[in-house]
């Protein structure tokens, strides 16, 4: 679909999970392969994308949910926000709360896992690199799957909003705090956008979950479920039940009167989980583009349809634009599984959404007398406008701005933001 508009579209593979993100937290092993994958990657296309006819000088990186954080990271590490001159980020961003951990976090996840494959640290080593080296050793002879990981029953997380295998800085390809790096990059064109309902997907991987009374994640929209969050929050915060409860009413609405309308508070439930997962951090995104970036363009993605949930129809609690829902339309493909094919309107949005978002790619515009509508990009101040991506696109605002203060003060206290030790 995306190279009948006249663009060269390059894919890439890329370590995941222990293989791209194992760490001792010494330089054993710093980390970051994954993310030293895809610099390589970007770096082979800059050097050679001449021989495909594509334009060395023109080069837009996209990515989705991590990917989406990834190209962030690639537009901040000095070894390549230099190769590079548009962005898409979608569904994500270095502003969520998961896009990063520590490396002593990271570690010690690592250290974990090979203490369940049944590595047995010993008791003289020399020192800690010794350790380390021992440690690394032993995972290098582990069979890669007995390594692998996956989001069915995650319990990190769905029980605390995080990933416990993401980038760290490492001294190299991030050298320094992310607002650092972010103050040094260059500004760039860029498009950033969410799905309606973020977490709606999510259904699918948190059903199968026990969760603690601490846990935050169990996306299915119950008054039970409900209880359980209000219980974990202030467990996490501090804070009383009471204090949640105001919180969240001020947010979300009052809880009485939800547990009254069970499809009302679902999607109040959802709401909160996205607002966690992915609109906090992309609207800080947008926010910091106001001032910061060349033009940004945002959009919201709430067209839907039974055929691009399918078989995931029955573990969501209602239907609407979801994670990964713009990756069914941009690219024309089933990543749900669903058994059916696009109907009519499907395909329309898809080519409505394609052709928008390789005109960016072409130019750094998305507007083109081919689409039905015109894709404003974020004023450098006020409200953040953005295109709702349905089947008579338009431009809309005030989507988080009412909320998302509130969010940040509830976010600062369940997830205090450090990436390195102190």
């Amino acid at each position: 679909l995306l190279v009948r508009h006249g663009v060269v579209v390059v894919t890439i593979q890329y370590r995941l999970g222990y293989l791209g993100y194992f760490c001792t937290g010494d330089d054993v092993a710093k980390g970051n392969y994954g993310l030293w994958d895809q610099f390589e990657a970007l770096k082979w296309t800059k050097e050679n994308i001449h021989h495909f006819g594509g334009d060395p000088n023109r080069i837009t990186v996209a990515g989705q949910s991590a990917g989406a954080v990834a190209t962030d990271l690639l537009s901040l590490s000095p070894l390549s926000r230099d190769m590079f001159q548009r962005k898409i980020v979608m569904g994500g961003s270095t502003f969520c709360y998961w896009s990063m951990t520590t490396k002593e976090k990271c570690a010690e996840h690592c250290r974990r896992k090979a203490r369940k494959l049944g590595w047995k640290p010993r008791s003289d080593y020399a020192n800690n690199e010794e350790e380390s080296k021992d440690l690394l050793e032993f995972m290098k002879n582990v069979p890669a799957h007995k390594l692998g990981t996956h989001m069915v029953g995650n319990s990190v997380f769905f029980s605390e909003a995080r990933l416990p295998l993401t980038p760290i800085i490492d001294g190299e390809i991030l050298p320094k705090e992310i607002d650092e790096l972010r103050a040094e990059a260059p500004s760039m064109e860029s498009i950033c956008g969410v799905g309606e309902q973020e977490s709606l997907l999510f259904c699918k991987f948190s059903c199968t979950l026990r969760l603690r009374p601490g846990a935050l994640g169990a996306i299915r929209g119950t008054a039970k479920d409900m209880d359980k969050v209000v219980r974990g929050l202030a467990q996490r915060t501090g804070l009383s039940i009471s204090q949640v409860q105001d919180g969240i009413r001020q947010l979300y609405g009052d809880l009485k009167e939800l547990r009254k309308d069970p499809k009302a508070l679902q999607k109040a439930f959802v709401t909160c989980g996205s607002d966690i997962f992915a609109n906090y951090g992309c609207y800080k995104y947008m926010r910091h583009s106001q001032k910061h970036n060349k033009a940004t363009y945002a959009y919201y993605f709430t067209y839907t349809s039974k055929q691009m949930w399918g078989w995931l129809m029955a573990t969501a609690p209602f239907l609407a634009g979801t994670h990964s829902s713009d990756i069914i339309y941009l690219f024309d493909c089933n990543y749900f599984s669903a058994p059916v094919p696009m109907n009519k309107t499907d395909r329309r949005v898809s080519e409505m959404t394609s052709t928008a978002f390789m005109e960016f790619v072409k130019n750094g515009n998305p507007n083109t007398p081919e689409v039905p509508f015109k894709w404003e990009e974020v004023s450098k101040k006020g409200d953040i406008r953005m295109l709702d991506f349905c089947e008579q696109p338009a431009m809309i605002d005030q989507i988080f701005d009412n909320r998302m203060q509130k969010v940040q003060a509830l976010l600062k206290e369940l997830f205090p933001r450090k990436t390195t030790s102190s």
